[in-house]
């Protein structure tokens, strides 16, 4: 047989347990591929970002006031600036601002392999390894419920990219002394984690969970923590809001302020990330509990318990951030990736971790400790017991909704990981010595087999986010169209059409729905079977209960020189993705509809709000009053 000879079986078992994850790797690799050199929108916003780094480039500041010209999207500069300074490389291109996120998920991979296998002992090194591909397999597995969101040019992956590495090198270099370059690190990894508030405002609560984190790491560097943090976030904040004469402060805060928030969709979205993948939810609590209840109980845990016990912090913390940011209006199941990168990162964890907790029950236990396992494991089991049918009663009488599995959560992982698994890990420990030394890696092995099953039943079709020859030619013949017009061309949508186009860029929708789109909203009247809305001279009555938001009016600012430029009619066509409403102000008025643009000359996206696609061309009406110019 050779060098195969000495190949151990579980090593064979891992690696085909990794087939599944190493398959789903595939497809997301294959879908970047071919998405990134795609010329043009994958997602309608792509094109607004690569007008936020030109003008970096071009020395203008991205946050000016409110025009027709420009009015910025309401995040913080560090992903435009990246764009900028590529462009002083290279052409501003979709490409590069797709290969930057790209890059960034590479390096998020990789840290998470460095976490993974930081001290741990070299038997736990293929479990780790195989607990990696895992990690990764569940990462890639989310791809196409955050809709294709890794690979655009959006700041989001780069964002994950530096808030998830600035925690790994806390946790890493928090206990470090002094003759180890401790403090300097440390200022290393707190500089990473408080820059990612630049990158997206939610930076601050990763740097709220670095300082939470820091409390069980080495709470004496707390202090430090803090005033770097602060320096960076609040002396950059301030510097920034002086620059643009406090324009700063009113897009990435005041503007957006006015953003509704839907309660609703925030208690279910602990629903949609917990149970997008079932069985790796179920078998993660399980582990957690097993893990963390042997380690209380014999006083003592490995690098790779405490790594999970992390990773498990981390992703509680980005359940919640996640619920936040899809509660908010305008949101996309992106607000998800930062969950399902720690989900995937806690999967990988658990492998090792499982490894070193089942090893303790190798250990002859003494009739004490015997005793406290077996009251530990009979208390869990019947409080999981007494939860599952208290779940059960809540769902039968309609108090939650029965297609809400979160309830079942906890008890069915303190069933799992107080009295399943530690019964497993006893008896099986009981056998003959040459069947218990295999135990460790065999429990293991078992957990990675539930997670390439999960994995085999997630697989999805790399095809349907990947644009064809036939949007590549949609989009010639939509720039065709563009330069077909002499003059200016605005296209709300896609300003970023005009400039391949070879015309100026105008300001893009969302901005003017920002700026400008003001509500007012409803008092109402919340009862235990219905809610009765009231307004001026209308009441209406729903049922059962919902959450609508309570009376106030939000503010709006004014798009200089949009009206005067629509009555003017200085644009010689407007390309729109749907019929114009009301942030456009004026335009009907002064402008018809020409043509509704052939399927040949539309474009698809493939991530986001796929209905964005240009498909009306309004041109300006001849027989408009003069007196209304």
């Amino acid at each position: 047989m050779g060098a195969f000879g000495k190949i151990r079986p579980s090593v064979v078992i891992g690696t085909v347990l990794a087939i599944p994850a190493i398959y789903q790797i595939g497809l997301l690799l294959y879908a970047i591929i071919f998405r990134v050199p795609y010329p043009y929108d994958l997602e309608w916003m792509e094109g607004g970002l690569l007008i936020h780094g030109q003008r970096l480039s071009e020395g203008s500041s991205i946050y000016p006031e409110p025009s027709v010209e420009f009015i910025p999207y309401l995040y913080t500069p560090l992903y435009p600036t990246v764009l900028a300074m590529g462009g002083y490389l290279v052409d501003i291109t979709y490409q590069l601002g797709r290969l930057i996120s790209v890059a960034s998920l590479l390096f998020l991979s990789w840290q998470i392999r460095k976490d993974l296998t930081w001290r741990i002992a070299p038997e736990e090194r293929p479990l780790a390894n195989l607990g990696w591909f895992c990690g990764l397999g569940v990462i890639a597995a989310a791809y196409p419920y955050m809709e294709g969101w890794y690979d655009l040019v959006r700041a989001d992956t780069l964002f994950c990219a530096m808030a998830f590495t600035g925690l790994f090198l806390l946790r890493r270099w928090a206990q470090l002394r002094a003759y180890e370059r401790g403090d300097l690190r440390m200022t290393i990894a707190t500089m990473l984690i408080a820059m990612s508030f630049f990158c997206k405002q939610t930076g601050v609560l990763f740097t709220i969970m670095g300082g939470v984190l820091l409390l069980f790491y080495n709470y004496k560097r707390l202090p430090m923590y803090i005033l770097i943090s602060g320096i960076i976030g609040l002396g950059g904040t301030l510097l920034m809001n002086l620059a643009t004469d406090g324009w700063f402060w009113t897009y990435v805060f005041e503007v957006h302020q006015q953003h509704d928030f839907n309660a609703d969709r925030f208690w279910l979205s602990f629903h949609n990330m917990l149970f997008k993948f079932p069985l790796l939810t179920y078998l993660l609590g399980a582990v957690l509990v097993f893990s963390f209840t042997t380690a209380v109980t014999f006083s003592r845990s490995k690098q790779s318990q405490r790594t999970l016990f992390s990773w498990a912090a981390i992703l509680t913390f980005c359940c919640l951030l996640g619920a936040i940011g899809w509660g908010t209006e305008f949101a996309h199941f992106n607000a998800y990736m930062p969950m399902f990168i720690a989900l995937g990162g806690a999967t990988a964890a658990s492998i090792a971790a499982l490894y070193q907790t089942t090893r303790f029950w190798k250990v002859r236990v003494e009739s004490l400790l015997a005793k406290r396992l077996f009251l530990r494991s009979t208390f869990l089991t019947a409080f999981s017991l007494g939860a599952l049918v208290t779940c059960d009663a809540l769902t039968a009488t309609n108090f939650v909704r029965q297609d809400n599995h979160f309830i079942y959560l906890l008890p069915a992982s303190m069933l799992g990981g107080g009295f399943i698994l530690p019964m497993i890990s006893k008896y099986l420990c009981a056998l003959p010595r040459e069947y218990a030394r295999r135990v460790p890696f065999t429990i293991p092995l078992i957990a990675a087999a539930i997670i390439a099953g999960q994995l085999s039943l997630s697989t999805w079709n790399p095809k349907d986010f990947i644009p064809t020859d036939k949007d590549v030619d949609a989009g010639d013949n939509l720039i065709n169209t563009i330069q077909s017009y002499d003059g200016e061309v605005w296209i709300p949508w896609h300003p970023w059409y005009a400039e391949k186009a070879g015309k100026p860029s105008y300001v893009h929708r969302m901005g003017l729905v920002d700026v400008q789109l003001k509500r007012t909203y409803f008092s109402i009247e919340r009862h235990w079977k219905l809610t009765i809305v009231k307004s001026p001279g209308l009441t209406k009555i729903f049922g059962p209960p919902q959450n609508i938001p309570e009376t106030k009016t939000s503010r709006s600012w004014q798009v200089a020189e949009l009206a005067a430029r629509l009555r003017e009619q200085r644009f010689s066509a407007i390309i729109l993705d749907r019929k114009p409403g009301v942030e456009f102000g004026p335009l009907l008025t002064h402008y018809k509809l020409k043509q509704k643009l052939p399927t040949s000359s539309q474009p698809k996206v493939y991530s986001g709000a796929k209905s964005a696609v240009p498909k009306y061309i309004y041109v300006p009406k001849e027989d408009v009053n003069v007196f209304s110019r």
